[in-house]
């Protein structure tokens, strides 16, 4: 069986012509890369790989969470998460705005002697409280333990982590109670079972990221 070439030449051979060597059959198209896969889309829209929120418009640069380029495909800040939470006994009133809190005790409205404390975990949202016993436990959030103030957010501090005590002449102290991480005032180390003495502004450090503040204090 003969092949006709392009020029007309019958050739005995089925890839080159065997006349005058032109090829008989066309070469194999060169092979094309697959095509990007299309970013993730909600409803229509792409999503924003570090926020997962939606893009505000098909021609939008940034994200409006986060501010990932979606141009450059790079940046974007990781949304933070919410600051945590601290919870109250009823030995512990806030002062000032924050969460709605009553004193289960006899007397509905704290007096006389307090000291305010301004409690702050990781960088969150500061909060304040007044202490109005003679002895005030503060330590990580627990069922098992009857605290003043339980703070999460801080795996590093013990349930039973500091005692803050009105003395007799109205003035206030803490004392660590042989934590394992123990405890701080002013950058400085509070020996387990010692009292320190405390004053307006002094910051005590307790867990891996918890900063305690006195804001005043209050003889009567």
């Amino acid at each position: 069986m003969s092949m006709k070439c392009p020029d007309g030449h019958s050739s005995t051979a089925s890839d080159f012509c065997s006349e005058c060597g032109l090829a008989l059959t066309s070469a194999p198209a060169p092979a094309t890369a697959a095509p990007a896969p299309a970013p993730a889309t909600t409803g229509g829209r792409e999503k924003c790989p570090k926020c997962h929120t939606d893009r505000d418009d098909a021609s939008a640069q940034f994200c409006g969470v986060c501010a990932y380029d979606f141009v450059n495909k790079v940046g974007g800040n990781v949304v933070p998460p919410p600051p945590p939470a601290v919870t109250l006994s009823p030995s512990a009133v806030v002062d000032g705005p924050g969460p709605e809190l009553k004193r289960q005790t006899q007397a509905a409205t704290p007096s006389g002697a307090r000291m305010d404390i301004e409690v702050v975990v990781n960088g969150g949202t500061p909060l304040k409280f007044s202490l109005f016993d003679e002895e005030s436990l503060i330590g990580r959030k627990s069922t098992s333990v009857a605290q003043t103030l339980g703070i999460e957010g801080d795996g590093a501090l013990a349930r039973r982590q500091i005692m803050i005590t009105r003395q007799s002449d109205g003035s206030y102290s803490v004392r660590d109670l042989d934590s394992a991480n123990g405890t701080k005032v002013n950058g400085t180390d509070v020996k387990p079972g010692i009292e320190q003495p405390l004053k307006v502004g002094d910051v005590i450090a307790v867990g891996e990221f918890t900063r305690i503040t006195v804001k005043a204090i209050r003889q009567s």
